[in-house]
């Protein structure tokens, strides 16, 4: 096996002994394993030829499961300020984990408005489309020239038709 990758797997294992699993000391601890995995697997990246091993027996030298070894690369690299504020945030909580550092990370969901019309052009014709929501914005996948053309087109297709359907009704009286 690959000395580099050895040798960055040997110093994980070693922190992960280490680490009391939920304590601030573990979160800062699996933070440094991280960036261990993340050096090798950057390693790896470069050398997949050379190293000759998959990605889930990286995970496995590393001794760690394939999500979390993602997990761990992942939080590696976010700055320790947010680490911190992360570390407050818990108060009174008992554990620090991982998981709950990125879930922190994560940005709060907006709601999005509600759809009300779509408009899609075929890739035949050069693809794309435009969405418009409750509050009447649009939002346009591709050219929007184009999309705004195809629109007119159909707009002017739609009320030759129109014209061509209208029928007279007409009111039978009976004598």
């Amino acid at each position: 096996m690959n000395t580099v990758l050895n040798k960055s797997a040997k110093q994980v294992k070693t922190l992960s002994a280490r680490a009391n699993k939920g304590t601030i000391k573990s979160l800062y601890l699996q933070i440094e394993m991280g960036k261990l995995i993340l050096e090798g697997y950057a390693y790896w990246k470069a050398n997949k030829k050379l190293v000759g091993i998959t990605r889930d027996e990286l995970s496995a030298l590393y001794g760690v499961g394939n999500t979390f070894f993602g997990q761990l690369k992942n939080a590696s690299k976010i700055p320790i300020e947010d680490t911190e504020k992360y570390i407050e945030s818990l108060g009174n909580e008992p554990t620090a984990s991982i998981k709950g550092l990125l879930d922190y990370m994560k940005p709060e969901p907006t709601e999005k408005p509600k759809t009300l019309y779509t408009f899609s052009i075929s890739k035949e014709i050069g693809g794309g489309g435009a969405r418009f929501d409750e509050k009447l914005e649009a939002h346009v996948n591709g050219n929007e020239a184009e999309i705004i053309e195809h629109l007119k087109t159909l707009l002017n297709e739609l009320e030759v038709k129109k014209e061509l359907a209208n029928i007279e009704l007409v009111e039978l009286i009976e004598a």
